[in-house]
């Protein structure tokens, strides 16, 4: 299991390594079902991914010195798909699922409000 993490496999393709005789793959369930279970497993797989990001890091300092010859771009959305280190976005949820809004944000949004007209008209006099 290390030797395919160190070479940047990923937990699909371990899966499939380590399946019973006549079975494809253990599937996705039964994999994090195994390391809830089992602490060693789990401390064995994030030890794999540690390996894998290693291998993965290494490919991309050996691609930007190949320069134009490396794409970057599969690079870059390799890595946030693989390791999930960084977003492009943020969710924010800024529902009150129902519930009325508290005093002090009703308060807020009533100073944004009035900052936000004093903006525009200034905008306006200056057009």
């Amino acid at each position: 299991m290390y030797t395919m993490y160190a070479q940047g496999c990923s937990d699909a393709e371990v899966m499939v390594a380590l399946a019973r005789a006549g079975t494809v793959s253990l599937s996705r369930d039964l994999w994090l079902a195994l390391q809830d279970r089992n602490p060693e497993f789990s401390a064995a797989v994030k030890k794999g991914h540690a390996l894998a990001e290693a291998w993965w890091a290494a490919a991309g300092r050996d691609g930007i010195a190949m320069g134009k010859d490396f794409n970057a771009t599969t690079y870059i959305f390799n890595m946030k798909n693989r390791f999930h280190h960084s977003r492009d976005r943020q969710d924010v949820d800024v529902t009150t699922k129902g519930k009325e809004m508290p005093a002090a944000q009703q308060t807020v949004n009533v100073v944004d409000r009035k900052v936000m007209r004093d903006v525009l008209e200034e905008l306006n006099n200056e057009l």
